[in-house]
């Protein structure tokens, strides 16, 4: 019974996987850069504890040593030799991700869906709109025809209705405000 516990306890060792996060990578590289353990925590805002805890566990994920730790230096070993270029361009392309991410979100489209009731006089909504795109061509507009229940339907699903001299409803959690007076 013991010998099945200790070999289930080693199959269970031997089952986990050692993942590299970009804290490690962002770590490595700054021990790179100043070969101080003490100076990359200071540059990373960690405790030297804590940067050298995730070097170890990339020198574990990767088997060896990546720097050889002298009495008051430190420099990479083959090994850290062979990994910095593929961490660095590790690093590199997910900041080029990350502020691609940024950029698209940052210019996403902003969209408002309406649901008009065919009542409302079309000339009035097409100048209203004109205006509307003119003011903010960054805004996708949906118009959708509804009436009585349908739009009740469509509201309950974030789409915004108004009628004249009402504001601009929308059963959803979205912030709605109200477009302007028709005339």
């Amino acid at each position: 019974m013991v010998a099945c516990l200790h070999a289930s306890i080693e199959i269970a060792a031997l089952q986990q996987v050692e993942r590299m996060e970009m804290h490690q990578v962002r770590y490595f590289l700054a021990v790179c850069e100043h070969l101080s353990f003490t100076q990359a925590a200071r540059r990373c805002h960690v405790t030297q504890p804590s940067l050298t805890r995730a070097i170890q566990l990339l020198e574990k994920e990767f088997g060896g040593h990546l720097f050889h730790r002298e009495r008051s230096r430190i420099h990479l070993t083959e090994l850290g030799r062979i990994v910095q270029p593929y961490l660095q361009e590790a690093w590199e392309n997910a900041q080029v991700a990350k502020r691609q991410a940024k950029d698209y979100v940052s210019r996403a489209p902003t969209q408002l869906k309406l649901a008009i009731m065919c009542t409302i006089a079309p000339a009035l909504l097409i100048q209203l709109f004109t205006r509307f795109r003119a003011s903010r061509p960054d805004v996708k507009l949906e118009l959708i025809d509804a009436a009585g229940e349908t739009a009740s339907l469509r509201t309950a699903q974030g789409v915004g209705i108004r009628s004249r001299g009402m504001p601009l409803r929308s059963l959803s959690a979205r912030t709605t405000r109200p477009l302007p007076e028709l005339p």
